[in-house]
């Protein structure tokens, strides 16, 4: 094998070990919908991808392109559907917020895809923003309750590995065309 080949190799390899790193990740997504001049930006713990029978924390920030929108002017609520069942409806906002940020505790009760609503008024104006949320089937957790998915570990190592062992390959064969 030439020099040229195995160099070829080993950056075809590390170009498919790159190519698994930047995969898009479901647990990095934060997501922004807009209606009209209202925004949202949902996230839910954990990692965006919450475990069925487990406790998820909802993170709900509001945004108004215009500025006036207050927790005081906002009558806000969330809702939870599936199939196009209402399982959890609740304002948004105690009368003493401050910020147009919330937290939010909720319980899926089985895998599948959610629709978590927020509706309402915000500054005299309707909104309407609709997320989807993908819920994983319940998991062992471990004993400091973080549950045990190393899939990230494994590509990383992975790609890591292949990459090694090109290299290798390489400087090897490089090494016996010099003693040639």
């Amino acid at each position: 094998m030439s020099t040229a080949r195995l160099l070829g190799f080993a950056l075809l390899a590390l170009l498919a070990g790159l190519c698994l790193l930047v995969i898009p990740s479901p647990s990095l997504a934060h997501t922004l919908k807009t209606d009209g001049n209202i925004g949202g930006l949902l996230h839910v713990d954990p990692n965006d991808e919450p475990f069925a029978n487990a406790p998820a924390t909802i993170y709900f920030e509001l945004t108004d392109k215009t500025g006036k929108t207050t927790p005081a002017n906002c009558a806000c609520e969330m809702v939870v559907e599936r199939n196009g069942k209402q399982l959890s409806d609740q304002f948004l906002y105690p009368e003493d917020a401050r910020l147009l940020q919330t937290e939010i505790s909720y319980t899926f009760s089985e895998p599948g895809v959610y629709q978590v609503r927020f509706f309402g008024r915000a500054a005299m104006q309707q909104f309407n923003l609709s997320f989807d949320v993908r819920v994983q089937p319940a998991v062992q957790l471990t004993n400091n309750g973080e549950s045990e998915n190393h899939t990230g570990h494994y590509i990383i190592f992975g790609a890591g590995g292949a990459f090694l062992v090109g290299y290798l390959l390489y400087s090897y064969r490089r090494k016996a065309d010099v003693t040639k």
